[in-house]
């Protein structure tokens, strides 16, 4: 069955896969849960990374498990808010068996990095990661977290997302339904990541109606 989606934004939509419809059902199962808010940063995160497609260079299956893991960011406030999305990655870990081992780690781990600290080398299980799997991690939880903070009311205000690659800066120019003041502050302070995966400083601004096309280029 097809993803629903908002006729008024312009975001991609969900990958069709087994993972994706997996981790939807996985998504519904935990408990009441912002629905609207997993599709929605679930998209962002992939408008996002097609943006930045020409830096990162990775393909459909780490653009679907970065799917993934938006959905399922925030499950472990079913457990506990508090700490939430250390206990996302325990229930990802222990309950998204559509999936092998090598893909439910890493989509539990851009998960369990959509807040609070980024990795680090005492993190045992992003460590243990090779050098590929990582770069998939580190691109995937750069975008989650400016994703998350881009719907930062879970009213899914954002319609759509552009970026602009310059020497120094990454220009995230963003378009919203209504005033996205709340949304912006938060993505400023969830930039890190992708100011960390691109060595620029990220920039984010609003752009006008007649702009809605997302692009990655290099400037």
């Amino acid at each position: 069955m097809p993803f629903e989606f908002h006729a008024a934004d312009h975001l991609p939509l969900l990958p069709d896969t087994l993972a994706v419809h997996g981790a939807r059902k996985l998504l519904s199962d935990v408990g009441p849960l912002s629905e609207l808010h997993a599709l929605h940063v679930a998209r962002l995160s992939l408008a996002l990374f097609d943006g930045l497609a020409s830096f990162h260079g990775l393909g459909n299956q780490a653009r679907s498990e970065l799917a993934c893991a938006a959905m399922l960011h925030d499950i472990g406030v079913s457990i506990r808010e508090e700490q939430h999305h250390k206990w996302s990655f325990a229930l990802i870990m222990e309950k998204f068996w559509i999936v092998d081992q090598a893909t439910r780690t890493r989509v539990a781990l851009m998960a369990r990095y959509h807040r609070k600290a980024l990795p680090k080398e005492t993190h045992a299980e992003f460590q243990a990661l090779d050098v590929a799997q990582k770069k998939a991690v580190w691109t995937g939880l750069a975008c989650l977290r400016l994703a998350d903070g881009l719907d930062r009311t879970h009213r899914a205000l954002t319609r759509d997302v552009s970026l602009r690659f310059t020497p120094r800066h990454l220009q995230v120019s963003v378009q919203f339904l209504v005033d996205g003041t709340a949304e912006i502050e938060a993505a400023e302070r969830k930039s890190d990541g992708l100011q960390n995966l691109t060595g620029r400083q990220v920039i984010l601004v609003p752009f006008d109606v007649g702009c809605s096309s997302l692009t990655g280029t290099f400037g």
